[in-house]
C-alpha cells in the first residue's frame, strides 16, 4: 500500500525541521560559555590566599603561579552559585574547565572550594591538610584565580581554581 503524497511531504517537513533545532540547542550552549573578560578587583582576603598558595608552592620546590582575572571571573560564578544553593560543590566544574579551554587557552584545570573559613591562612591550611587539595595546589598548573564571598549568614565561600597554559 502506497502512502498518500501529502504524508511522506509532511514526514519530511518533520524531519527537516527536527534537523534544524540543533542550531537553537547550540546556540543556547555557547551562550552558556560566555565569560566576563574585565579586570577582576582582588580583595586583599583573596591577594592574602593567593600569596598563601604561592608560599606553599614555593616551600615544596614548586614554580609560584601567575593570577590571571579571567580564571578569578570564572571562580566567582562558582562562589555565587555555591551562595545560591547554599552548599559547597563542584557543579559545572566541566563547562567551567572548557571555558578556560576556550578563552584562555587552559589545558589542565584543578579546583579548590570550602566553606565558612574567617581567615586566608585557616583555608588554605585546610587544603594543604587535605591529599586532594594539596594536590590540586601542587598540580603543573601556571595560573590561577580565586574568588571569595560572604553571604547573606555572614559565611565566606571559596573558589580556587588552577590552571596550566
Amino acid at each position: 500500500m502506497k502512502a498518500p503524497a501529502y504524508v511522506v511531504a509532511s514526514l519530511a517537513a518533520l524531519l527537516f525541521l527536527t534537523a534544524c533545532s540543533s542550531d537553537v540547542e547550540d546556540t543556547y550552549e555557547t551562550a552558556d560559555l560566555k565569560i566576563n573578560t574585565a579586570p577582576y578587583q582582588y580583595s586583599s582576603f583573596e591577594s592574602e590566599i593567593l600569596n598563601l598558595v604561592n608560599e606553599h608552592r614555593t616551600s615544596v620546590g614548586l614554580n609560584p603561579l601567575q593570577r590571571m582575572d579571567v580564571i578569578s571571573n570564572i571562580a566567582m560564578e562558582q562562589t555565587d552559585h555555591m551562595i545560591s544553593f547554599n552548599e559547597v560543590c563542584h557543579d559545572y566544574f566541566m563547562q567551567r574547565k572548557e571555558k578556560l579551554s576556550n578563552f584562555a587557552s587552559g589545558k589542565n584545570v584543578a579546583e579548590n572550594v570550602a566553606y565558612g573559613f574567617e581567615t586566608a591562612q585557616g583555608v588554605v591550611n585546610a587544603w594543604v591538610k587535605s591529599d586532594a587539595h594539596r594536590k590540586a595546589m601542587e598540580g603543573e598548573a601556571t595560573h590561577f584565580g580565586i574568588s571569595v564571598k560572604r553571604d547573606t549568614k555572614g559565611k565566606n565561600y571559596f573558589t580556587n581554581i588552577f590552571m596550566s597554559k
